[in-house]
């Protein structure tokens, strides 16, 4: 739902539906015609009759009180600071993934090579115990 604050459309909800639906009809009967000017409306309501989403006509909340602003500045620097540190931490983890990773791959490497050593390896492990070795 949108809402439009009394200090953008002074009306009721009512009135601005109402201004809508009579740009609305002008543009479709505009269709119809030819060398007429396209109706013009307040881009307000030209802007809300080419969408179809709910809106409605609000009066504009009171700012908070200072303690309520600072509770709110206090939880948003929390937010930032907890995704702060969470992005650290995934960083962390990320880093110790990978080289778990390249530990496991030299391992296997290793043991490849090793294999392909052997008379009897598969011909796969020999190809790449050579590609390794290159």
């Amino acid at each position: 739902m949108i809402n439009i604050a009394k200090s953008n459309f002074p009306g009721t909800t009512a009135e601005l539906a109402a201004r809508i639906r009579s740009f609305r009809d002008a543009v479709a009967a505009h269709a119809l015609t030819e060398g007429v000017p396209a109706p013009r409306e307040d881009d307000l309501i030209e802007r809300l009759a080419r969408t179809d989403e709910a809106f409605e006509v609000v009066e504009p909340q009171p700012p908070p009180p200072p303690e309520e602003l600072r509770a709110l500045e206090i939880e948003a620097k929390r937010a930032a600071a907890l995704k702060a540190l969470d992005a650290a931490r995934l960083a962390e983890a990320a880093a110790a993934h990978k080289a778990a990773q390249d530990a496991l791959r030299a391992e296997d490497d290793a043991r490849l090579a090793e294999a392909a050593e052997d008379p009897d390896a598969p011909q796969a492990v020999k190809e790449y115990a050579s590609v390794l070795a290159k």
